[in-house]
């Protein structure tokens, strides 16, 4: 079983306060090789709904990913909209996961491994920022524990 992902972005038209739409996914299961997909015709009742409901799809930020052998992507075409095609990628952002085209956990251990460590050297910059007001609350306290 395969699974084709299409992950929409939304933005609003100038005129259009009220409204708000957030990132849409459009989700699809192809059960065998030979089986045709629909994503094409999903997207576009989707886009037909956007332009009744008075929003917008975000092309530069919409991507569709296949999840599964890779064979079976490159058999899928890509879907068109009127002025080019939807960017098909490796990986992206869904709900906080990042998801990979191969089912491996690999760009959300990366992602979330980086945003550790760029967390722990915040918190380094922070403790070395106030360690002089740290002296100056208890001047008997010349060092810190580490």
């Amino acid at each position: 079983m395969d699974i084709r992902v299409v992950s929409v972005d939304w933005h609003m038209h100038q005129d259009s306060g009220s409204k708000y739409v957030d990132d849409t996914t459009l989700t699809e299961l192809l059960q065998g090789r030979n089986e045709s997909s629909n994503m094409q015709h999903f997207f576009q009742l989707l886009l037909n709904w956007s332009t009744i409901d008075d929003t917008a799809v975000n092309f530069t930020k919409t991507k569709e990913m296949v999840m599964g052998p890779v064979t079976l992507s490159s058999n899928l075409p890509l879907i068109q909209w009127t002025e080019g095609q939807i960017e098909r990628v490796n990986s992206f952002k869904l709900l906080g996961l990042h998801l990979d085209a191969d089912f491996s956990w690999h760009s959300h251990v990366e992602a979330v491994t980086s945003k550790v460590f760029g967390s722990d050297q915040s918190c380094a910059r922070i403790r070395s920022s106030c360690l002089g007001i740290t002296r100056l609350i208890n001047p008997k306290r010349t060092r810190l524990k580490q």
